[in-house]
């Protein structure tokens, strides 16, 4: 079994591959909307992809489940509390789904999202006991994924479920299994990460102060992951709703050249702020050119609104967009 993260640092957002070459057939966890990044991977391994893992409905990135499902016939699986609007396998707690030689079961979870699952994994051609973790937001590398981002009513309650989650479900894994986390440093979802991408339950059982708390009492627990929240990004909320009804795959039609701009677009502007600072049009918002600008511009722009990058650079338009 092969296994390739895919990191998006400006979103703190982790993907995974996970093949195996000798049966020829791969399966995804969690992509993004760049869906041709996981093709031309599965390409150099010479594997087919035949499977899609959700573990929730996202906030913070364009799921690329359903546009992956557009373009050739794979199966997409999620928990039984997903309700995705578009085809796919609804897994209750316990289900097991074979890829190859590789046995994924379907964990609930709840806490991050109420429909929150995790994919407990095992490679066949080493053992039946399962090896890694695909965690989602319910076990990261030093944290758990905010409970918060759903309003302060459904907090509560999934707080409860939060503490239940790593109690009952997770922290009861063996040391040696590997997690691989959705969420990593640089995402609004959580709080403060390590820097590492990947852990294991034994190191996170040790050392993790949210998994520590979790065999204590709830109200520590409680207190605890509320710690160090940034500001969620306003667009969170429309691309939960997006993520849930499926959203296509991203054009790739080269951005134009705008000579003309009309009073209701937005003009961002991505060079660095001195440069900004000694001139620039005028309206014209400063979002630097760096890993961040995407959840920059999603938190200060309205979502939806029309925006023109103001650069002479067809390949930094590109990266940009």
């Amino acid at each position: 079994m092969l296994i390739e993260q895919f990191f998006d640092s400006g979103l703190g957002h982790a993907s995974y591959l996970v093949a195996d070459p000798d049966a020829g057939v791969a399966f995804l966890v969690d992509p993004d909307r760049q869906i041709e990044t996981y093709l031309s991977a599965a390409a150099r391994l010479g594997v087919l992809i035949t499977d899609s893992f959700e573990t929730h409905i996202h906030n913070d990135y364009v799921s690329g489940s359903r546009a992956l499902g557009l373009l050739r016939p794979i199966t997409v699986h999620a928990g039984d509390g997903a309700g995705f609007a578009y085809p796919h396998a609804a897994h209750p707690d316990g289900d097991e789904i074979k890829v190859g030689e590789i046995v994924v079961r379907c964990i609930a979870t709840p806490g991050h999202t109420p429909e929150h699952v995790a994919y407990l994994v095992s490679d066949l051609r080493r053992a039946d006991d399962p090896q890694y973790l695909f965690s989602g937001g319910a076990l990261l590398v030093g944290q758990i994924a905010r409970v918060d981002l759903l309003g302060p009513k459904q907090a509560a309650e999934l707080a409860r479920a939060a503490y239940e989650t790593l109690r009952e479900r997770v922290l009861i894994l063996a040391d040696y299994v590997a997690v691989c986390p959705t969420h990593g440093g640089g995402s609004a979802c959580a709080a403060e990460v390590a820097g590492s991408r990947w852990t294991t339950l034994g190191f996170e059982r040790k050392h993790n102060r949210i998994a520590r708390l979790a065999s204590e009492d709830f109200e520590s627990f409680r207190s605890a992951i509320t710690e160090g929240l940034p500001v969620a990004p306003a667009y969170y909320p429309r691309v939960r709703d997006l993520n849930s009804k499926g959203a296509p795959a991203a054009t790739r039609t080269r951005l134009p050249f705008v000579r003309e701009m009309g009073p209701d677009v937005v003009r961002i502007d991505p060079r660095p702020p001195h440069i900004f600072g000694a001139g620039h049009r005028p309206g014209a918002l400063n979002v630097v050119a760096n890993d961040s600008f995407a959840v920059r511009v999603g938190a200060t722009v309205p979502f939806g609104a029309p925006i023109v990058i103001l650069t002479t650079d067809p390949e930094q338009a590109e990266r940009l967009r």
